[in-house]
């Protein structure tokens, strides 16, 4: 289907078809402690552990063990599910680096960083799932995207109402491109995360091919004829049809369309293609690793007798 139009991004998201560990909920397991020391300090992450409706009063004492385990306290309505984030965390880091003091948390004043987030996924997900849920490291490719373009602070949101979500006003490319990489990470528990989008940190490195998220620079030579981008793409639909029941078993529920925008040279050979908003009813469906199937499985098509630009719109059903 070919189409064009512009919509705001509201997607759904939910895991299924994993291997997955402990919830990371009320009485979970907990993983072992990692090798290497987490580069974000453990503090930073605190913030996930706390739901949304938290009351400025909740406090969690945390009390060190010997050994370097840690026991904690709900006080003041706090609930255990937020002390046993909180244990989760500490005793994901080295014995040397955990606290052996006692401390009283509060909720946090400010949103969690958004590569603090996305260090708890690195830190929690791999015990959790296997690659098949999704991106178990997404920050660099999340810098890769901060690298391309301006990301504004407080147009993206993580919820889970009921099922994962990503939900935000992305409108620029470098805002898409983050928000299907958010779209698509194994998130270790369902949260409501409000994230400060600010620049990667030193010492991130950027990583994967954010490519077909930018259009390209030049200008376009002519218009793509509609009925010959329709002839072409009906000839990789076994391709995407694959792309996308990968995408539902790692992520029920998810439904929509996804609109690539196309450019040819005067030879009809595909020479770019970028993720557009460009989509007249319904939601997109948002996913960094839908979209990197589809790019790869359009690239080097040609189309016949037609250049310039164009546009194409995939509808597809949720199971």
């Amino acid at each position: 289907m070919f189409r064009l139009s512009v919509l705001v991004v509201v997607v759904s998201a939910a895991g299924c078809k994993t291997t997955e560990g402990p919830s990371g909920q009320g009485g979970a397991g907990f993983r072992a402690a990692t090798v290497d020391a987490p580069t974000v300090p453990m503090q930073a992450m605190y913030a996930l552990c706390w739901p949304a409706t938290a009351s400025a009063q909740e406090r969690v004492k945390l009390l060190p063990l010997p050994g370097g385990d840690v026991t904690f306290e709900a006080k003041n309505g706090a609930s255990n599910s937020t002390g046993w984030c909180l244990r989760e965390i500490i005793t994901s880091y080295p014995v040397s680096l955990r606290p052996t003091a006692e401390q009283e948390l509060a909720p946090p004043a400010a949103p969690v960083d958004l590569w603090a987030a996305l260090a708890w996924v690195k830190l929690l997900a791999p015990g959790r799932f296997g690659p098949e849920r999704g991106l178990l490291d997404p920050a660099p490719l999340a810098a890769a995207c901060f690298g391309k373009g301006t990301v504004r602070d407080g147009v993206i949101a993580v919820e889970h109402a009921p099922v994962l979500s990503v939900r935000g006003l992305a409108s620029i490319e470098a805002e898409r491109c983050l928000e299907a990489v958010l779209a698509s990470t194994a998130w270790p528990a369902p949260k409501d995360i409000r994230m400060k989008l600010v620049a990667p940190p030193r010492g991130l490195a950027a990583a994967g091919d954010v490519s077909h998220y930018f259009a390209p620079d030049s200008d376009a030579l002519g218009v793509l004829d509609a009925q010959t981008v329709r002839d072409t793409m009906r000839t990789i639909s076994p391709k995407i049809g694959a792309c996308w029941n990968e995408t539902l078993v790692r992520r029920a529920g998810i439904g929509g369309g996804r609109t690539f925008r196309l450019r040819t040279d005067q030879n009809g050979q595909l020479v770019s293609a970028w993720v557009s908003s460009s989509l007249t009813d319904g939601a997109p469906a948002v996913d960094a690793i839908l979209d990197r199937c589809i790019a790869q499985s359009i690239k080097g098509l040609r189309f016949p007798g037609t250049f310039g630009d164009g546009a194409y719109t995939w509808v597809f059903a949720t199971r």
